[in-house]
């Protein structure tokens, strides 16, 4: 017969229909049907929520997957842009170019122009193409600059009408200004084009300059170097040609690191 159920729980089971144990009215009951307790209710209606939601949340991850893919698409195409040759400084090597589509102009250095020339340059006025960018300056910069259309910049070279000295002449750098020229003291007196004593100051411009490829494209105060000479039409001053190191090979002066492979007096 078992012991009577405390008074306190007979508000409790009212709370509830009867139904016959074992019933389907029971299971419904039991387990969320109509008379089911709200929390009941809410915790199933979250569960036929949840696929609907890891639907929108996979079509969310293959948007933004896709969008991914598509800036990357966009950041491997290089830019390039027209522009029109403002001034261009051949002796000092750098000019500037003004945009075809407005803005401020841009930096360009006689490097970044495609060419077969050994010293590239451009012309006043002249259209090109090129790939926009900053240098280690910081300023806006025209990189791989070439003809519309993607041609090198080749100009035809003046005639070279000079006579050179059949002899090369070894000196060492007194100065060169960053505008692309300075002054060599010779080690030894000369007599052709004009007679020289040892110690006399010969002029040398940056397109004379013999350097490698990784080099930059300048002379250090102090560097030995060797060249041939000749007077210019027209001057009274003898300047130097085809000048590299002592021996002959190419100047390499690496930034940063001060003097290049040529030597200084008295070292």
């Amino acid at each position: 017969q078992g012991l009577p159920l405390p008074s306190v729980a007979l508000p409790l089971l009212s709370c509830f229909p009867a139904a016959p144990l074992g019933s389907e009215a029971a299971c419904s009951s039991a387990m969320g049907g109509k008379n089911a307790p709200p929390w009941r209710s809410n915790a199933i209606t979250s569960r036929q929520k949840r696929p609907r939601e890891e639907e929108e949340e996979e079509e969310q991850e293959q948007e933004e997957q896709e969008w991914e893919e598509e800036a990357e698409e966009m950041d491997g195409e290089e830019e390039r842009l027209t522009g029109t040759v403002v001034r261009f400084a051949a002796k000092r090597g750098f000019g500037f170019i003004r945009p075809t589509k407005g803005g401020k102009e841009v930096f360009v250095h006689w490097a970044q122009i495609a060419s077969t020339a050994k010293w590239p340059r451009l012309e006043r006025d002249m259209v090109v193409e090129y790939t926009p960018g900053f240098d280690e300056d910081g300023r806006h910069a025209a990189f791989n600059v070439t003809l519309e259309g993607g041609e090198d910049v080749d100009l035809e070279d003046e005639e070279d009408e000079r006579k050179l000295s059949s002899f090369r002449v070894t000196g060492t750098v007194k100065f060169f200004a960053r505008g692309g020229y300075g002054f060599i003291s010779i080690d030894k007196a000369i007599n052709w084009p004009i007679k020289l004593p040892a110690g006399s100051d010969v002029y040398v411009g940056r397109e004379e300059l013999e350097v490698a490829e990784e080099s930059l494209c300048r002379l250090e105060k102090g560097q030995q170097v060797e060249f041939n000479v000749y007077k210019a039409e027209g001057k009274e001053h003898i300047a130097a040609a085809n000048v590299t190191e002592v021996g002959g090979e190419a100047i390499l002066l690496e930034k940063g690191k001060g003097k290049g492979k040529g030597k200084r007096k008295g070292k």
